[in-house]
């Protein structure tokens, strides 16, 4: 299956039996981060819809140079703001 095949899945129209979940993977933090990725990638098998505790969670990914704390700072000053 393709990455665009894998983010265009519906989570009500996959069997939560195929998915993986992510509290199962783990991957060592000493590899250079293209192996970890790899890694990363062959145990989640889906890095857009998995499971985290029993629960289907679907992700989207921006195509943006911000990282994830950039977002959540910006988030935590907005929320300060109104």
């Amino acid at each position: 299956m393709t990455f665009d095949e894998m983010k265009n899945l519906n989570p009500e129209d996959v069997d939560r039996d195929t998915l993986v979940d992510i509290t199962d993977v783990e991957v060592d933090a000493s590899l250079p981060k293209e192996a970890w990725f790899r890694e990363y990638l062959r145990q989640i098998r889906n890095p857009y819809l998995f499971l985290c505790n029993g629960v289907v969670v679907k992700i989207a990914y921006s195509d943006t140079k911000d990282t994830i704390e950039d977002r959540l700072e910006q988030y935590i000053r907005q929320r300060q703001k109104g």
